[in-house]
Parts: C-alpha cells; sequence; structure tokens
C-alpha cells in the first residue's frame, strides 16, 4: 500500500497547476487552462441561470484532474464521477475532466449557491431542483435522467407524507423529487407539501408524458484570470484531499514529500501532526505543531490543531485572529464557552461561525442550543430550523429535531 502510494506521487510530479477563480469558485487543475476555464465557465453559467444572491464569504474549491486515474486515489470509490467534501476550513468538489462536469458536481454546486438561512424550501424540493439543474449543458437543462426513471419504473414509491418528512435520503426519495420537480416546475410555485394527489399525477406523469429537457438562452460570464500554482502549494493541496478524503497513506506520503522537499514549510509539519493524532500518537502530533509554529506562528491550522488537541482557548483564538474565516474555529470556541456558562462569548463565536459556515448543520444546532439557553427562545427555533434544512446526515436531523421539539414543548 506504501508503495503504491509512493509509485502514484511519482507520476505527478512534472504536472503544473493553475488556479482560476470566480466570485464564488476557486477552481484548481493540472489540467489544460482552456479545459480548466470551460468547467469555471460553465459552473458561472449554471450561476447566473439560478440568479444567485452574493457570494459566500469562503469560495468553493473545485479540484479538476487531468487524468481520472489520478482523480481515482481521492474518490470514495471507483463508480463515482465526482463528490463533495468537507474540509477545516473550506469545502471541496473533485472531478476529473474524463467524467465532464459530472452531475454530481453541478448538483451540489446547485446546493452551494443556496443558503439555508435564506431559503425554507422543503427537502424534497432541494434536492428535486439540483437535480433537475445537474443537467445543464450550456444550452439546455431538464434533460431525462436515466437511472432516476429505471427506478421510478421497478421500485416502490414513497407516500407523500414519506416525502414531505424523509428519515433519509435514499435514490427513490431523489428519483421522485427529481420527477416532481420536473412535474410541477411550470406551475406558478411550488407547494409547501406534496399531497398524495401529487403523488397519483406522478405516476401518470411518468407514465404518459416522460419529462424532457428546457432549451435556455445562452449566458455570458465574465472571464477569470488564470494563475500558476506552486509546487509547494499544489502538493499541500493533493495531501489536504488526501486527508480530507479518508486516504491517510496517500496523504502521509504527500506531506512527507512536502516536508521533505520544502522543510521550511509549517503546512507539510501541520498536516503530519494531524496525521499523527488520527493515529494516537499525540505526543509526535505536539512535536510537529510546536515545528509548524516556529516556523509560521501565523499557521491558523496549526493553532487550530493545538486547540482542538489540547483544549486551549487561547491557540483557537489565535486561530481564529490569524484566519477570520476559519468558522471551526469559532465552532470550538462558541460550544465551550456554552459549556462554560459565557453565553455572551458563546453566541458571538457561534454566530460568526453561522456566518462564515451557512451550510453546516453542527454550526446552527450549536448556535440554537447556546441561544436556548440564554433564553432566546424565537432565534433557538429559526437556528434549529436552519440546522434541519442544512442537514446531511440522519443524525444531525435527529439532534435538530429533538431539541426542537422540546423546545415547542
Amino acid at each position: 500500500m506504501r508503495l503504491a502510494a509512493i509509485l502514484f506521487v511519482s507520476t505527478l510530479q512534472a504536472a503544473d497547476w493553475i488556479s482560476l477563480r470566480s466570485p464564488d469558485v476557486e477552481l484548481f487543475s493540472d489540467a489544460s487552462e482552456r479545459t480548466a476555464r470551460q468547467a469555471l465557465d460553465h459552473l458561472g453559467q449554471l450561476r447566473e441561470l439560478l440568479g444567485s444572491a452574493q457570494p459566500e464569504p469562503i469560495p468553493l474549491r473545485i479540484v479538476l484532474f487531468a487524468k481520472a486515474s489520478e482523480y481515482r486515489a481521492y474518490a470514495p470509490d471507483a463508480t463515482v464521477a465526482g463528490f463533495y467534501q468537507t474540509g477545516f476550513d473550506r469545502d471541496y468538489i473533485l472531478t476529473s475532466t474524463g467524467s465532464g462536469l459530472a452531475r454530481v458536481v453541478a448538483h451540489e454546486y446547485v446546493h452551494f449557491l443556496t443558503n439555508p438561512r435564506t431559503t425554507s424550501r422543503p427537502t424534497w424540493l432541494e434536492e428535486g431542483l439540483a437535480e433537475f439543474y445537474s443537467t445543464f449543458d450550456g444550452k439546455r437543462v431538464g434533460a431525462p435522467i436515466p437511472e432516476h426513471l429505471q427506478l421510478l419504473q421497478r421500485s416502490t414509491w414513497l407516500t407523500a407524507d414519506e416525502i414531505n418528512a424523509p428519515r433519509e435520503l435514499t435514490p427513490t426519495f431523489y428519483a421522485q423529487s427529481w420527477a416532481l420537480v420536473h412535474m410541477l416546475r411550470r406551475e406558478a410555485r411550488f407547494p409547501e407539501r406534496i399531497t398524495t394527489q401529487n403523488v397519483t399525477d406522478l405516476r401518470q406523469y411518468i407514465r404518459n408524458a416522460r419529462p424532457s429537457s428546457v432549451t435556455i438562452s445562452a449566458v455570458a460570464t465574465p472571464a477569470a484570470v488564470a494563475e500558476p500554482v506552486s509546487p509547494l502549494n499544489a502538493l499541500l493541496l493533493r495531501a489536504d484531499l488526501a486527508l480530507h478524503s479518508q486516504h491517510p497513506q496517500l496523504a502521509h506520503t504527500l506531506y512527507e514529500q512536502a516536508a521533505k522537499e520544502y522543510p521550511n514549510s509549517s503546512g507539510a509539519a501541520t498536516g503530519l501532526a494531524t496525521l499523527a493524532f488520527a493515529e494516537g500518537n499525540r505526543d509526535g502530533a505536539l512535536k510537529q505543531l510546536r515545528h509548524a509554529l516556529d516556523l509560521n506562528d501565523r499557521d491558523a491550522l496549526a493553532w487550530f490543531e493545538l486547540g482542538a488537541m489540547e483544549n486551549d482557548n487561547a491557540a483557537l483564538e489565535n486561530a481564529a485572529r490569524w484566519n477570520p474565516n476559519l468558522g471551526e474555529a469559532h465552532v470550538l470556541l462558541g460550544v465551550r464557552a456554552t459549556d462554560a456558562g459565557d453565553l455572551a462569548a458563546a453566541l458571538r463565536h457561534l454566530e460568526q461561525a453561522t456566518n462564515l459556515m451557512p451550510r453546516k448543520s453542527y454550526a446552527w444546532y450549536s448556535l440554537g442550543y447556546a441561544q436556548e439557553k440564554a433564553g432566546l427562545h424565537d432565534a433557538a427555533e429559526l437556528s434549529l430550523r436552519t440546522a434541519l434544512r442544512a442537514a446531511t446526515t440522519t443524525e444531525q436531523r435527529q439532534m435538530a429535531q429533538t431539541l426542537l421539539d422540546s423546545i415547542e414543548e
């Protein structure tokens, strides 16, 4: 396994990486500038089509690999053409040029453009719209999705109640939500709740009408400037991706390579510290973090890791100081302040966290919990409803719903 990781890294030595940036996307690629620009323009057109609001403070980072074989080293499995990945200070979407701009990339980008703070759409509509726009090709949107149609033809459908309040987001839920958006899109507005009649009508629609694409007018987007990425930053980018996509061996190899070739890199030392701590080597992790901070005492991630490992609020404050956009530091500081009874500090940090990470359910949950502790019941209810809309796991939904129910009771 270690030899395979080393051989894989050796194939990347000659790769030149570039970055391009739009108002809300930062794209990194080792493909040609033309290919990278086409991908960014595609998402820019989708953004203009949706009429999205102001960009978030932290751009979404998209990594576009030139070769599918290199992309697969980071993917959860060989069948996934692209995937969404969270990190400490930003979120990522990974894909390769071999898959075009995979539908999953467009789906997740639509979610990224939707702020749960200001959007109160039901889950079926959120997912259905994301699937509907995931087929955007620059000229048409809403093309039939064969796997959804096949699933609807052979599976047991969800009832109206199961669509309105899903316990988990199953393939059938995505397929029905997508089909409902197709069927209802010509209405003046989508309903808040799906009825039994809607489900009955949907069966007839799928049987007779079949979803078809909609032609749209071309949308122009401003040109982005391409900039070269240094070899060190390209190494650290891939190492960070491997770390957060649960490929620790590859991450270790890349961080070690960065530390060897660039001994003054605090980022390499911080990455090795994170891996050491995950392996149970706390002393080794602390040694690496102190080395990182000796190299660069403004390394926000090093301060964050130190604060998390040592329960050191001063270190977390330093992390937030040197990277004001590091929302995870504000979450930890807010949770600890809540536990200590310093609710004013808790609310300050957690409100900042939700501003920086509006799509993170746990940030909204933590804010709602602190607001409830402070007697701000109406504000807590709003935060917990936002946590529900932003939830991506069953556990997150259950936590938010349980606390919300206790407040309402």
